[in-house]
């Protein structure tokens, strides 16, 4: 059976080359010829996954009460749409060019050289899906370590917000050790003072005994 030609794959010049390395054993114009049949048959194979199929054959319609078609009546309306009808293909593409695709596709499989051809072409389109896939690997790369350095960056913040918290802990724990340590200073000062204090009066209490005592022992009489 003739093989079929993906509809994904693409003609490039690769094709040209193997058609004209291919012409060195056979004439020069059967593989021009071989190159264009190919380049035709690809767009062939494309244009079949067109949304809206157009064939190449005029459609047919089947009128079952009537021996033959009634025949359009001329107005210009029906002039102009036909005009337009004309310069317009039908699905927004030319039919011809899918006939002219499907006629080359099928000379590619009458052709001696259609195995090396398609060969080429499943080449040239697993290559295709290679770089796809290779793509897609460093896309899915690149996704993954922009992952990891968000969880980094992430797990940086959050080393540095407990390394702020744990600063400000700390700087507010020296903040009350000082505070405590100015209170007991000033409580110790305080008591000092009060204790200066209670020396001197008891001093001078001990002064104003001995004066008193002085006194009358100077004056004898006077106590008798």
């Amino acid at each position: 059976s003739p093989f079929q030609c993906p509809h994904d794959l693409k003609f490039n010049p690769l094709l040209a080359n193997f058609t004209h390395h291919r012409s060195s054993k056979g004439p020069n114009m059967a593989a021009s010829k071989l190159s264009s049949v190919a380049a035709m048959a690809v767009a062939a194979a494309s244009l079949s996954t067109f949304p809206n199929r157009a064939y190449a054959d005029a459609p047919f319609r089947f009128y079952p009460f009537s021996s033959s078609p009634t025949p359009p009546t001329d107005s210009p309306n029906s002039d102009s749409k036909s005009a337009t009808a004309a310069e317009e293909p039908r699905g927004g593409f030319d039919p011809e060019s899918l006939e002219r695709g499907a006629k080359a596709l099928r000379e590619i499989n009458s052709s001696p050289h259609a195995k090396q051809v398609f060969e080429v072409m499943r080449k040239q389109e697993q290559s295709r899906l290679a770089e796809l896939a290779a793509e897609k690997a460093h896309y899915e790369a690149i996704q993954t370590q922009n992952q990891i350095d968000k969880q980094q960056k992430m797990a940086e913040e959050h080393r540095n917000l407990v390394q702020q918290q744990a600063q400000a802990k700390a700087q507010m724990l020296r903040y009350e050790d000082e505070l405590a340590r100015k209170r007991m200073q000033t409580d110790h000062e305080v008591q000092r003072r009060h204790n200066a204090e209670l020396v001197n009066l008891q001093e001078e209490s001990s002064i104003r005994k001995e004066q008193a005592r002085g006194a009358t022992g100077a004056n004898p009489s006077s106590a008798t």
